[in-house]
């Protein structure tokens, strides 16, 4: 399309062009109008376009400002991110991965992304409806750090007696190993590994490796079970024999005929002689008031007299020192087994021996661990008997 002509320069090109003609042929500038009309007309339609063309005006619209790549190549670990940017405002960025040139049909920059493949060049371009495209930021090609071999346990898992000793290894030379005992994913906050670790309760390991200029190795985990004397899963380790016990077993997911069986706390309305406790140690005595209090009126206590009652030959000794567990007791139990999938545990409700009131005791959902106080005693739930020892039984 042919713009219109603004600019006083170029009437005075065309102007030019007549004259230079006319004097070219011996022609006087005054004598311009003697000039056949035919012939100017002709001249003039012979030089208009390309006046025009030469005359129109210039692409006014600036380029978007090239985008920024961040980090913009080298030595990168697979998970990290690429982030891109651009000053120009409201404008869009489209990228490649696989070496072509960006345009507005590649792919469109939305998040910060990681990188699939090693040596790979990140190219870019930001474009705007306003402005023209920016030019193409290319990075250097981008390459993974090696990776740290994932730590070696020894043993790898199973089962075993307390105290129970782990070594942990890596291929990777002078590299640093971080572990966690407690659930938690191992990070370079956690313990550092210096020698052989020492547990005494079902615990899964979680370790990682590191080493400066290198990527992070993967978690490695795995589970331990520690068995008590009766044969049942260890959970708690106080960490003394102060009170001539130190450890606290879970009877085993067969202590019972019944599958997951359940029973009632107690009378409603009924409150021990002696207030119940909830910390960790206070089950035992907990479950011999409860029975007392209950046989001085004449009434059961279906949970704890059950839990009472359980007997078990294990490597041809009799174990008969059970008891239902305070509400500490079955927390502990809760996340150093059920949350390891050890002990055979239901996803319901379990009674605790740690009462409220004449009314409510506390009990656990191990189905999620929340532990509530305002079920009624008469309310039918699970339990699991566990006993207290020391390493000398």
């Amino acid at each position: 399309m042919i713009k219109t002509i603004k600019s006083v320069n170029c009437l005075r090109f065309i102007s030019s062009i007549i004259m230079k003609n006319n004097i070219s042929k011996g022609v006087s500038m005054f004598k311009l109008k003697s000039v056949p009309l035919l012939g100017v007309l002709t001249l003039i339609l012979m030089v208009l376009p390309v006046v025009f063309i030469s005359c129109s005006e210039p692409n006014s619209k600036l380029p978007a400002v090239a985008p920024k790549i961040s980090p913009n190549g080298g030595l990168v670990s697979s998970t990290g991110t690429i982030e891109l940017s651009t000053t120009t405002e409201n404008a869009r960025i489209y990228y490649t991965l696989n070496g072509d040139e960006p345009t507005d049909s590649s792919s469109l920059y939305t998040d910060p992304f990681t990188l699939s493949s090693n040596n790979t060049t990140v190219k870019a371009i930001a474009t705007h409806p306003d402005m023209l495209d920016s030019p193409v930021t290319s990075s250097t090609p981008f390459t993974f750090m090696p990776v740290v071999a994932s730590p070696i346990f020894t043993p790898d898992g199973g089962e075993g007696s307390a105290p129970y000793t782990i070594t942990l290894t890596t291929a990777t030379e002078d590299a640093s190993i971080y572990y966690t005992l407690n659930g938690d994913i191992p990070t370079t906050s956690s313990t550092l590994y210096t020698e052989p670790v020492d547990f005494s309760i079902c615990t899964t390991l979680q370790a990682i490796a590191v080493k400066d200029g290198c990527e992070n190795s993967s978690t490695a985990s795995t589970t331990y079970t520690i068995r008590g004397p009766a044969g049942g899963f260890v959970f708690y380790d106080k960490g003394n024999n102060d009170g001539e016990w130190r450890y606290l077993e879970a009877a085993p997911a067969s202590w019972n005929e019944l599958v997951n069986p359940s029973y009632e706390w107690g009378i409603k309305g009924l409150l021990t002689n002696t207030k119940t406790g909830t910390g960790a140690g206070t089950g035992s005595a907990n479950t011999i008031h409860i029975i007392a209090t209950h046989t001085a009126a004449s009434e059961h206590a279906p949970a704890a007299e059950a839990c009472a009652a359980y007997s078990v030959v294990y490597e041809e000794k009799t174990y008969e020192d059970w008891f239902l567990p305070s509400k500490d007791e079955l927390n502990l139990m809760y996340l150093n087994l059920k949350s390891n999938g050890l002990g055979g545990f239901a996803d319901g409700y379990y009674w605790s021996s740690s009462e409220v009131d004449a009314n409510t005791a506390w009990l656990q959902h191990f189905a999620n661990g929340y532990q509530q106080d305002e079920f009624s005693k008469e309310y039918d739930y699970s339990v699991r008997p566990v006993r207290a020892f020391s390493l000398v039984e």
